[in-house]
């Protein structure tokens, strides 16, 4: 293979068009400040093994009043109005998902390619917790990890612990956040879509 014939041209995903007049708007309504650490636990996938990773992502957050949490179900016709739980809120289908990404200082995800390319345009790092045995997720954690820009978690075995552990370390270590504003500016050179 001749490497002179390659070129990257940026994410398949469009650009994020929110602007902050938007996010701003979201975080009133949903009555969240920006002076503390936003995450969102944006969880996808199979009933019974989303489920789980969620039951253990409640766990992981319902003691920790430092940190505010929006997490979404991604019940497609799920209903659109959250429901507050301890510092924050649960929404089975989440209709503002782009202003939070944007206010976000941490994202909870599974690992699959759009979520993770809408993560880096939003300069985001991001804890993983790909499906067992899904082969592009597991993947993309792997490199996610590498490359410093957040946490692989296994689902087999998983335990709130290990979440809550994983959201301290992200959170405390600001390489974390460097690298991921280094790929966010990165991302926001090219346009794949009109490449």
């Amino acid at each position: 293979m001749d490497i002179n014939k390659l070129r990257y041209i940026g994410f398949m995903a469009p650009k994020p068009t929110i602007n902050e007049e938007c996010v701003n708007k979201v975080a009133k309504l949903l009555d969240v400040t920006r002076n503390k650490p936003i995450v969102f636990a944006h969880i996808s996938g199979p009933t019974p093994t989303k489920m789980i990773v969620l039951k253990k992502i409640m766990e992981a957050v319902k003691d920790n009043d430092k940190i505010q949490f929006v997490v979404s179900e991604g019940i497609p016709n799920g209903d659109t109005v959250p429901k507050r739980i301890k510092n924050g809120w649960y929404f089975e289908w989440c209709p503002v998902r782009d202003e939070i990404f944007a206010m976000s200082d941490l994202l909870l995800t599974r690992g699959g390619h759009s979520t993770l390319a809408q993560t880096i345009q939003y300069g985001n790092p991001v804890i993983t917790i790909p499906i067992r045995n899904h082969g592009e997720q597991l993947g993309n954690a792997n490199k996610i990890q590498k490359i410093g820009l957040g946490l692989m978690l296994k689902e087999k075995g998983l335990k709130s612990e290990d979440i809550s552990n994983a959201i301290e370390l992200v959170l405390n270590d600001s390489s974390f956040s460097n690298n991921a504003k280094m790929l966010m500016d990165i991302s926001n050179k090219l346009n794949g879509v009109n490449n």
